[in-house]
C-alpha cells in the first residue's frame, strides 16, 4: 500500500500508542480501549434495510437480475506452492512467551 500514515510517530507516542524502549521490555497494554459498544438505532435501522447483504455465505449477486456473480481466479500451473517456515519469536518475548 502507497500511502502516507495517517498519524506521524510523535503523535502515536504523544497519545502513548506507540512507545520505543530501546532495551526491548514488554509494553504495558493501551488503556485507550472501547469497553462496551451499544448498537444504535441507526445500526439496527442499516442491517434491517440491507439484511440480505448478511445473509449467506459467500454469495454476491448482482442487484439488477438478482444472478449469483462468479468470479474465477487464474493461477499459473507452473507455480510452486511455498510453505514458509515458522518465524522466530523476538529474543525479550522468549521468556513471558515459556511463561
Amino acid at each position: 500500500m502507497d500511502s502516507p500514515p495517517l498519524l506521524c510517530k510523535n503523535t502515536l507516542i504523544e497519545l502513548g500508542m506507540l512507545k520505543i524502549e530501546p532495551q526491548g521490555t514488554l509494553k504495558e497494554t493501551n488503556k485507550l480501549r472501547i469497553h462496551s459498544v451499544k448498537a444504535t438505532g441507526d445500526v439496527e435501522a442499516i442491517l434491517d434495510e440491507y439484511k440480505e447483504v448478511f445473509e449467506g455465505i459467500g454469495c454476491i449477486q448482482d442487484k439488477n437480475t438478482g444472478e449469483e456473480i462468479e468470479v474465477k481466479l487464474e493461477i499459473d500451473p507452473e507455480a510452486i506452492p511455498v510453505a514458509q517456515k515458522p518465524r522466530h519469536v523476538a529474543y525479550h518475548l522468549q521468556q513471558p512467551l515459556k511463561e
